[in-house]
């Protein structure tokens, strides 16, 4: 057994027998300086993001189908596609101004994306999978701002807004509301068991079963500063930070949020985890910030995005991370 297996297996372990705080107690033995730079030399070929060419203004929305293409949405209201993951090139664009504020691939390979015309509308577009070189097209649009987009095992679609929560069945055209949420919802996550959560504007994380009305599950935040990002994980572990700062996360066995032991106190924006279980965040101050989930020792900043501000994350089936950001996007190896 090799070095890496080693301490991820102690690690682990230890993880789990401190679920109730979620947090693990450093071993004295375990040389964190050593396990840090192992964990740098062994994710990623490079510990630096690299700027990809050939988009313009704030990338506000990322999604990555099956085939590893990556989709980018910006503020000029432009859908750009890299089929490479380094180049991007205009996928869509129209004569309506707006900000691609979300974007989902299904299931079944359909995207979906929403355009932000102001507060009280949204244009819901679609490509579909079938269509080879097939465009988006208006789906639907909805009498609200649209802040977070996700699409469940059956492909249905759900829209995180300024009034709730609402969904639109696989081949329909139509939203409707799920009661249970209160404010703005500024994030959502589903688990392959099911299980739809949503982070609102007022540090309150709810949780529907199958759709049906929310109920709230853990409020994580007393000061008014919002959910801003949800995410799950291969277990059906569910992520969450907050605009004050804080990071939380819900094992798949337990019923609450715990919060991590390192804390980053910045506006944070986005979280992503990826296969090989490292959770990656992006702030306000254009830094992005790691750590391995089974260790949980303290964060590192992945360099090369800074002097931007982060908006989204995003990872491919190969552990590629993508930044969104006031710049553009930004990919690590």
């Amino acid at each position: 057994m090799n070095f890496r297996k080693i301490f991820s297996l102690i690690g682990t372990t230890a993880f789990l027998l401190s679920a109730s705080s979620f947090s693990i107690k450093n071993d004295p033995k375990i040389n964190e300086s050593l396990i840090t730079q192992k964990i740098q030399n062994q994710i990623h070929r490079n510990n630096s993001f690299i700027k990809m060419n050939g988009t313009e203004g704030n990338i506000c929305s990322l999604t990555i189908n099956k085939n590893g293409h990556v989709f980018a949405g910006s503020s000029n209201g432009i859908i750009y596609r890299s089929k490479d993951g380094a180049t991007f090139v205009k996928a869509y664009s129209d004569s309506i101004k707006g900000t691609i504020k979300a974007m989902v691939t299904a299931d079944d390979g359909t995207i979906f994306a929403a355009k932000v015309i102001d507060k009280t509308k949204t244009i819901i577009y679609q490509k579909n999978k079938n269509i080879k070189k097939g465009s988006f097209f208006e789906l639907a649009s909805v009498n609200s701002k649209v802040w977070s987009m996700i699409t469940d095992k059956f492909s249905n679609l759900y829209l995180g807004t300024s009034q709730g929560v609402f969904y639109c069945d696989a081949g329909e055209t139509s939203f409707n509301k799920i009661e249970g949420t209160k404010g703005r919802i500024l994030s959502l996550t589903t688990t392959t068991n099911g299980l739809i959560f949503a982070g609102s504007r007022n540090g309150t994380i709810y949780k529907s079963i199958g759709g049906y009305p929310f109920t709230e599950n853990t409020k994580i935040s007393d000061q008014n500063l919002g959910v801003s990002s949800l995410t799950t994980d291969k277990n059906n572990s569910v992520y969450a930070t907050c605009l004050s700062g804080q990071v939380w996360a819900k094992l798949d066995s337990g019923s609450s949020f715990y919060p991590f032991k390192n804390q980053l106190n910045v506006a944070l924006k986005s979280i992503t985890v990826t296969e090989n279980n490292f959770t990656y965040i992006g702030d306000s101050n254009g830094k992005v910030w790691r750590v391995d989930n089974a260790l949980r020792l303290n964060w590192t900043v992945v360099e090369g995005t800074e002097g931007t501000k982060i908006s989204v994350l995003s990872h491919s089936t190969s552990n590629k991370i993508y930044a969104g950001s006031t710049d553009g996007v930004y990919r690590l190896d």
